[in-house]
């Protein structure tokens, strides 16, 4: 009790502008807090969040007014750490505050937070609708790096581009590197997994995407290629494996002529991939089913579907274009 009262005696006497409004801290932080108000101009270590003795001290010495909370964030514009008194905003996941001073003066008693995403690349942020006075940055260490170093490749958005995940990668299954861990049963995951050498039992086998063995696919290449050049006259022929479940599918259907695909599904399905295997597309170019950009507009709305080898771009919310529901434009 005598360290709250001179703590409150001391701070009263820091702020001599309009009203001082003083922070609780937690217990186990009173003694820091009051040896720290007889530092000169002590300052705030702002990595941190606000359950650390450092950062609630610091908010008791700033005693922001009434409708604004103490923050330690970064300066939009310097990029730079700043205490701050603003109010108080929340944040989606994958964000992080950003403090700016919308006078002249850049007064750190009048700012503004704004939430942007989380910048470095090494680190993410799960919550959701968490308050800006909270935290500083992105705190969480991403641990699962989908990188060749460590025989991991990644699922979908790359582990560096995440901003509210750690790394969601595969082991390199194709050059024989499965999960160390066997309690690992799906491709794809989120954990930081060893990817180890596994050897199939029998030398016709090869490594499967879900880490067992089976046939090599390449036992079924001779059939599909020699239908697919008969297809395909221009460009060199680019071989596209399928998903093993597929296998069956693909080889069937490269055996009906002029085989055609109504692009009503995704690039999970059996369809798509053995669409895909019948175009070949070159390197550097992948597979699409989408709407006709040109034809959409001069017939009116009217949807039309193509299949069209392209450069693959991602959309929105990182959805990528090979989903039957995006449009394309032929050069």
């Amino acid at each position: 009790m005598l360290y709250v009262l001179v703590a409150i005696l001391c701070l009263l006497v820091v702020r001599t502008q309009s009203t001082f409004y003083f922070r609780n801290v937690e217990p186990q932080c009173i003694q820091t807090c009051f040896y720290t108000m007889n530092i000169d101009d002590v300052m705030a270590y702002c990595d941190g969040d606000n359950s650390t003795c450092g950062w609630q001290c610091a908010a008791q010495r700033m005693g922001c007014d009434e409708g604004f909370v103490y923050h330690c964030a970064k300066d939009f514009q310097s990029h730079g750490y700043k205490e701050a008194c603003a109010p108080e905003k929340y944040c989606n996941a994958g964000e992080e505050p950003y403090v700016t001073f919308p006078d002249q003066a850049r007064s750190p008693r009048n700012a503004v937070i704004n939430c942007a995403p989380c910048t470095d690349e090494k680190f993410y942020h799960s919550p959701a609708g968490q308050s800006s006075a909270s935290y500083s940055r992105c705190n969480q260490q991403k641990f699962n790096r989908c990188i060749p170093e460590d025989n991991k490749i990644d699922c979908g958005v790359s582990w560096r581009e995440r901003k509210e995940t750690d790394g969601y990668c595969r082991c390199d299954a194709r050059n024989g590197y499965a999960p160390e861990n066997e309690n690992v049963k799906t491709k794809c995951f989120y954990t930081d997994e060893f990817c180890v050498p596994k050897t199939c039992p029998h030398s016709s086998q090869e490594m499967l995407l879900n880490y067992t063995c089976g046939d090599r696919m390449e036992l079924l290449k001779p059939l599909s290629v020699l239908i697919l050049h008969t297809i395909r006259t221009e460009g060199e022929y680019v071989y596209r494996r399928v998903e093993d479940r597929c296998l069956e599918s693909c080889a069937r259907l490269n055996n009906i002529p002029n085989v055609t695909f109504d692009c009503g599904s995704d690039n999970s399905s059996c369809d798509w991939q053995c669409a895909a295997q019948r175009m070949g597309c070159d390197e550097g170019l992948a597979y699409h089913c989408a709407q006709d950009f040109k034809n959409y507009k001069l017939k009116r709305n009217k949807i039309e579907y193509i299949e069209a080898c392209a450069p693959e771009k991602f959309c929105n919310a990182g959805i990528v274009t090979l989903r039957s529901f995006f449009s394309i434009e032929l050069k």
